[in-house]
């Protein structure tokens, strides 16, 4: 005689499986938030590099001051190299952040901001920050409720210098001030 499964077996079961899907959830969460913030640093490096190669054609290696005696491109010009065609011919940004989209800052570029601009205050921050001075930033990794305006809100951003270095931030302020990522002087 075969006997069968009773409803209360299946209900306990499904239970299980729920505690043990509520249980894995978060961490498969964060392992994912992991790879994209880890995928959105080596996409930062990589600009860097490209950054690098045009500084080094444009005689702007080891000067300091305004973006064009740095060679550095304008916003202007970089924006019209962001763009490639790929089979099926559709745009795609050499900007897209790893991190997808925020809801209040949109896709201006994908993600990612080119810090650098022909201001005299940029000009001034790149003699006193040298190479410790930020040159892209994303901050698309923050979750939707962070409005990356508010300077009383704390918010996480990944950012590579003129030296190559990567920095994650987490802190409040503007992140637009190099000032912001400076990190604390140790105790």
């Amino acid at each position: 005689m075969r006997r069968a499964i009773s409803l209360v077996e299946v209900l306990v079961v499904v239970g299980i499986l729920a505690v043990l899907a509520g249980l894995l959830f978060p961490v498969f969460k964060h392992a994912k938030r992991s790879a994209q913030i880890a995928d959105e640093a080596n996409r930062l490096h990589q600009l860097h590099l490209a950054l690098s190669l045009y500084r080094t054609n444009h005689d702007g290696d080891g000067v300091f001051g305004d973006i064009y005696t740095m060679g550095l491109p304008d916003v202007d010009m970089l924006s019209k190299l962001a763009i490639a065609e790929e089979p099926p011919f559709r745009p795609i940004s050499i900007f897209a952040s790893a991190c997808g989209v925020h809801p209040h800052i949109g896709d201006v570029y994908g993600g990612v901001e080119y810090m650098p601009n022909p201001s005299p205050e940029w000009a001034d921050s790149a003699r006193v920050f040298r190479d410790s001075l930020i040159l892209y930033c994303d901050i698309t990794c923050n979750d939707a409720d962070v409005l990356p305006q508010n300077p009383l809100q704390t918010k996480f951003a990944i950012g590579v210098f003129l030296s190559g270095s990567i920095a994650r931030v987490r802190k409040q302020g503007d992140h637009s001030d190099p000032a912001w990522w400076v990190p604390p002087p140790s105790p």
